[in-house]
């Protein structure tokens, strides 16, 4: 059984989730439980612990804290998401002023 991630909230309900930087395989297990199958890494350095919830898809987007992510972060981003949900597969950001701007482009 899994453990909610801290700040763990659905932006768009049953499509895209936002929370801060999982931390610990109970983390990643209850994204597998709430249905999400792709965590999308914002930060420099990647969240710790992936290799422990191979059900979970990495993206890695690497965008440098205190600036805003490039046009084609921006494009990968909504990539991933329509590809996910085209799959009938949810989506998950680390929490941050970053993830609410890309979530903000799918609004």
């Amino acid at each position: 059984m899994g453990v909610q991630p801290p700040n763990f909230s659905w932006v768009l309900p049953g499509r895209l989730a936002g929370l801060a930087l999982p931390s610990s395989p109970a983390h990643y297990q209850f994204l597998l439980d709430q249905g999400i199958r792709h965590l999308v890494s914002l930060t420099e350095r990647g969240p710790p612990h992936t290799d422990s919830c191979p059900g979970l898809t990495l993206h890695r987007l690497r965008i440098p804290d205190f600036c805003p992510p490039a046009p084609e972060q921006i494009e990968r981003f909504v990539q991933i998401v329509d590809q996910a949900n085209a799959r009938g597969e949810d989506e998950e950001t680390g929490g941050s002023l970053k993830a609410a701007l890309l979530s903000s482009c799918l609004l």
